[in-house]
């Protein structure tokens, strides 16, 4: 019996001509690329959530930023007339630089998470487009899929899993 090869990788009963049908090795690579896909949009996920919390940390500091700052320059201010205020301004300043390399550390971490997802974006893309053309629509031989299986050590394959 053959079935069609869905987008989401899902069963259906599917009479093409036999020029449609997966190799084994064909399908195969049709398995391993949706893994492949699974995988990354999972890593994508773990992307987001450190991008969102990175976001959360610099509209923290930002914002301690913002009152250290109006600190520094009231201490300042009296820093002229008493010398126990210019030792609390010194303090402050060194506070407010410490809050200063906090943020540009969380920004340049940002960063970093954000090129990682906007490559692990293009391998996705670069995966589905070619799942899209090879393997979606395609019919395969359920005897192919079941010898497969059987190959697999890790159960991890969608379709392996649904065989079982």
């Amino acid at each position: 019996m053959r079935y069609k090869l869905a987008g989401i990788l899902s069963f259906s009963i599917a009479f093409c001509a036999q020029a449609d049908t997966l190799s084994k090795s064909a399908l195969e690579r049709c398995i391993n690329l949706k893994e492949e896909i699974k995988e990354s949009n999972e890593y994508l996920e773990r992307l987001d959530a450190s991008i969102d919390e990175k976001e959360r940390e610099f509209e923290e500091i930002y914002s301690s930023l913002n009152w250290a700052e109006t600190n520094v320059n009231s201490a300042i201010a009296t820093c002229e007339n008493y010398d126990q205020a210019c030792g609390r301004a010194n303090l402050l300043i060194d506070e407010y630089n410490a809050m200063v390399r906090k943020k540009n550390q969380i920004a340049s971490r940002h960063e970093y998470y954000i090129e990682r997802q906007h490559r692990e974006v293009n391998i996705v893309n670069e995966a589905n487009d070619q799942f899209n053309q090879a393997c979606t629509g395609q019919s395969f031989y359920q005897k192919d899929l079941n010898a497969l299986c059987s190959d697999v050590f890790d159960w991890n394959w969608v379709f392996c899993k649904a065989n079982k």
